[in-house]
């Protein structure tokens, strides 16, 4: 569902012929949506509305601002890693790195460390499905992916392409999880064949 709004009709709703999954869905809205920023959320009230000013507020330097789902403090043994991590960084490489926005919790953190180390996404918590992003930017970009893993396709492929990401502590209300359906699956195509459309031209040489 899209929701564009305006005077007369505030939501816009778009079917599929046949079922594309998710990725085909995500795909669609890149397509069909108008608007400069676009707000990409899941319809399950993990989320509050009020919170999404804090996108806004983080997009203007960036191509997506994300959420961090903030369930709470980080556990003991990660602040106790991340300051021995960080003194070692600063003796030997000079500089302390970037702090977690907020801690996502346990669940997944198995999938976040293979989407940072072998797709090269630098967030912390890139199965948030909380976007606000620039359309300019990703309106070109196919989603190969059918299954939960479009979004961190998605990510990928704008990381790779220069694009610049943020993310932003959001409260995170926990739903039920499940293990997303084909995410191994979906991830072993991209890595394999990752397909980023027809060649970008720079702005410079469209105008």
């Amino acid at each position: 569902m899209l929701g564009p709004i305006g005077e007369e009709r505030r939501l816009r709703v778009v079917h599929h012929v046949r079922p594309l999954g998710l990725g085909g869905c995500l795909q669609t809205a890149l397509l069909v949506a108008d608007t400069p920023l676009v707000l990409l959320a899941p319809c399950d009230r993990e989320y509050d509305a009020a919170d999404m000013p804090r996108l806004f507020d983080a997009i203007d330097n960036v191509d997506i601002a994300l959420a961090c789902r903030d369930t709470g403090s980080n556990p003991r043994i990660l602040r106790l890693g991340r300051l021995l991590r960080n003194l070692a960084a600063r003796v030997l490489l000079g500089y302390v790195p970037d702090p977690r926005p907020a801690w996502p919790g346990w669940e997944g953190s198995g999938r976040r460390w293979l989407i940072r180390r072998l797709f090269g996404v630098p967030l912390f918590d890139p199965e948030s499905n909380l976007w606000l992003l620039r359309l300019a930017f990703l309106r070109g970009l196919p989603v190969q992916s059918r299954g939960p893993f479009a979004w961190v396709e998605l990510l990928a492929k704008v990381n790779h392409l220069g694009g610049l990401l943020t993310e932003v502590a959001i409260p995170w209300h926990r739903a039920a999880q499940t293990p997303p359906a084909r995410f191994f699956d979906d991830a072993w195509l991209v890595f394999r064949r990752p397909d980023f459309g027809p060649p970008r031209v720079p702005d410079s040489e469209s105008a």
